[in-house]
Order: C-alpha cells, then structure tokens, then sequence
C-alpha cells in the first residue's frame, strides 16, 4: 500500500508488488525427424503475466556452440495441450513487441514469441523444432 495525500483527504492506493523476470535456458539435442526438445515452466502469481519465449539456433555459433539447430520453430501449449502460439523466423510476426523487450533474437531464422498469460494458465511444454527434416 502506498499513502498518498491531496487537498481534500489522505488516501491509500493498492499498488501490485513488482515481478522479476527470469531468465531460463537450456541446450539440448534436438534430432531430424521431428524430435523435439521440451521445456516446461509455471506462472505464478494472480495477474496475467507478460512473457518472451525464444527459441536460438544460428547465433549460438558465435560463442563456438557446436552444431546449433539452423532454423528452429516454436510452439507454446497450455495444460490442456492447447497450441497458445507458434512461432518459426521471429521477424514474421509481433517484431515490434519483440525488439522492445531487448530480448530479440539475432538471428532472423531464430523464433520467438510475446504472450500474455491470464491468471491460471499453467503452459505446458514449450518444443523447439527442427523446421523441416533435414534442416540441420
């Protein structure tokens, strides 16, 4: 609670309490075929909650990653295993939304995707992809 006073009166304004981010990452193989790699990861809290999930292949070849995936794809599904959204080649779609996080990818061929989570979505996996068989 935050005091605050005018003119007329004191009052008192409820004010959310701040939420960090986290960082969360992982590497893994993701094999030809389809074989996916995935990732799970819970919302807590009783607002909805802004999220950026990015799934990074090409620019790992900069810091001598071995064998990064050259054009992953992106799916989020919520506990039910409803798709919530995908994503393959970030600048295709919420570029804008995602360059102003300061969390875009630097790599076009990289996905990611912003998404506003509603209290009580819990999302299920997160699977990075290979784009097509015989993509890497």
């Amino acid at each position: 609670m935050v005091p605050t006073a005018s003119a007329s009166s004191n009052s008192t304004i409820s004010t959310p309490p701040v939420r960090r981010s986290s960082n969360i990452s992982t590497r893994g193989q993701v094999n030809l075929g389809g074989d996916a790699m995935i990732g799970r990861f819970i919302i807590g809290g009783d607002e909805p909650t802004t999220v950026i999930v990015r799934a990074i292949g090409p620019s790992l070849a900069a810091a001598k990653i071995p064998n990064p995936l050259p054009d992953p794809a992106l799916e989020l599904y919520d506990g039910n295993g409803s798709l919530i959204f995908s994503n393959d080649n970030w600048r295709s779609s919420q570029a804008d939304q995602i360059i102003n996080t300061g969390l875009a990818p630097t790599n076009d061929r990289e996905s990611a995707s912003v998404a506003r989570l509603n209290r009580g979505t819990t999302p299920r996996s997160c699977e990075m992809r290979p784009r097509h068989k015989g993509s890497r």
